[in-house]
């Protein structure tokens, strides 16, 4: 057709920079259509059967087909507002604490460690700072979320810096706090609450989760409508 013959054309021009010669394009055009000749002679003989690079490939194309089919939609206002309020904990934003903290290591026997952290205790009792001992730990935490400090400090640890919050213990020396890795004295600076951010805040987040869902609800009905065209027989 005109059409693919314009195309082959396009394909010349991409690839040499200059429109072809007469004799140029002729030689294109029948490579398209011997190309097309293989595959049609291919496909009589079966060669497509059974080849794993081949149903990859056309496995990619209907996901790609169906991905396509997902873009099209966009979520209404209404939409994005009730996705919000049904998942709005998905988008928890997750308490920060700010944090001087000194550091005293486990590697003491149980009468060291009782008097080491008594001293320290004292120390902070007489208005002076505690004496940590060195480590990989830094000193101090800036806004570090929750889920970092657990990670890096063991189960139950942001837990403890929350309860000193709940105490007003802020801009004050408390401890001692275990971690897996010691004992801590804490200079607790700020404390800010897990919260859930308003609509207009994780819009962008909120339509790409709701695309996200769409397109998988999307593929699950196209395969359930397959299946009501095929059964499947396991032999036993």
């Amino acid at each position: 057709s005109a059409e693919r013959i314009q195309a082959i054309k396009a394909n010349y021009v991409q690839r040499w920079q200059r429109e072809p010669m007469p004799d140029e394009l002729d030689k294109a055009i029948r490579h398209y259509a011997l190309n097309q000749i293989y595959l049609q002679e291919a496909r009589q003989m079966q060669l497509d059967v059974g080849d794993k690079i081949i149903e990859r490939r056309l496995l990619q194309k209907m996901n790609y087909m169906l991905d396509d089919m997902a873009a099209v939609r966009e979520p209404s206002e209404e939409q994005l507002l009730d996705y919000y309020l049904q998942y709005q904990r998905d988008f928890l934003r997750p308490a920060s604490f700010s944090f001087e903290q000194a550091y005293i290591s486990k590697q003491h026997s149980q009468q060291e460690l009782s008097s080491i952290l008594e001293i320290q205790q004292q120390r902070i009792a007489e208005g002076l700072l505690p004496e940590g001992e060195r480590s990989m730990l830094p000193l101090l935490y800036d806004n570090a979320l929750a889920g970092q400090l657990e990670q890096q400090f063991g189960p139950g640890f942001s837990e403890s810096l929350k309860t000193l919050a709940e105490k007003d213990l802020i801009n004050v020396w408390s401890g001692p706090i275990e971690s897996a890795s010691g004992w801590h004295f804490i200079k607790l600076q700020e404390y800010q609450e897990s919260t859930v951010p308003a609509f207009a805040e994780v819009k962008a987040e909120l339509v790409e989760a709701w695309e996200k869902q769409n397109e998988i609800q999307l593929k699950k009905n196209f395969d359930s409508k397959l299946l009501e065209h095929y059964q499947i027989v396991v032999d036993a």
